[in-house]
Protein backbone atom coordinates (compact mmCIF):
# COMPACT_ATOMS: atom_id res chain seq x y z
CA UNK A 1 0.00 0.00 0.00
CA UNK A 2 0.91 3.63 -0.25
CA UNK A 3 1.89 5.45 2.94
CA UNK A 4 -0.65 8.15 3.76
CA UNK A 5 -0.58 11.05 6.15
CA UNK A 6 -3.69 12.79 7.38
CA UNK A 7 -3.32 16.51 7.85
CA UNK A 8 -5.29 18.81 10.11
CA UNK A 9 -7.30 19.91 7.09
CA UNK A 10 -8.31 16.33 6.40
CA UNK A 11 -6.33 15.95 3.19
CA UNK A 12 -4.41 12.79 2.47
CA UNK A 13 -0.85 13.12 1.23
CA UNK A 14 0.28 10.08 -0.69
CA UNK A 15 3.83 9.11 -1.56
CA UNK A 16 2.97 9.82 -5.19
CA UNK A 17 3.79 13.37 -6.21
CA UNK A 18 0.72 13.44 -8.44
CA UNK A 19 -1.56 13.26 -5.44
CA UNK A 20 0.47 15.42 -3.10
CA UNK A 21 -1.23 18.72 -2.39
CA UNK A 22 0.53 21.60 -0.69
CA UNK A 23 -1.42 23.18 2.13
Amino acid sequence: GTPRLKTKSGYYLTANKKFVKKI
